[in-house]
């Protein structure tokens, strides 16, 4: 049983992952919005959206970027079992996005909607954000100072008041 896996491989299912699950979300958003579902609270819901994912997307997209300009792309084997947990907790936090998106129309006491929802949520998904970018900045720095770039981000990521 080989417990190794390419890392470009690895960070293509992982970018997929994260390209379907958040994009589909914003398909859902903008159609919301556009239909006024939102009503004043648009920039609201649109500010925790890009909060919660352009971090991540935008890490993603510019590592695959430099390594597709790079003359030999990086083969070295990742162990299966890490990547799995980086899949894992990328699908969970995912769905976790979709879960306050679609518990709005089942939670009857909620006065402002989504706003209301993603403020009381805000603690608790934090930190599960802070876990994805650790996982992730596994695939994604591989340097030592991107290192501590990336336990920076965590701490920045994970404001827990």
């Amino acid at each position: 049983m080989n417990d190794k896996m390419p890392v470009k491989r690895c960070k293509r299912v992982i970018a997929l992952v994260w390209f379907v699950g958040a994009g589909l979300l914003f398909a859902l958003l903008a159609i919301q919005s556009l239909r006024g579902y939102y009503g004043q609270s648009q920039s609201q819901v649109w500010s925790w959206y890009l909060g919660a994912v352009s971090p991540t997307l935008g890490l993603i997209v510019a590592v695959l970027a430099a390594e597709a300009m790079q003359d030999e792309p990086s083969a070295h084997p990742v162990d299966t079992f890490f990547y799995r947990i980086a899949v894992g907790v990328s699908v969970v936090y995912l769905f976790s996005l979709w879960a306050i998106v679609l518990m709005v129309p089942l939670r009857n006491d909620l006065k402002d909607g989504l706003p209301e929802l993603t403020a009381q949520e805000g603690q608790w998904l934090g930190a599960l954000q802070g876990l994805v970018t650790a996982a992730l900045g596994v695939f994604y720095v591989r340097k030592k100072e991107g290192v501590a770039k990336l336990r920076k981000a965590v701490r920045n990521t994970v404001k827990l008041e």
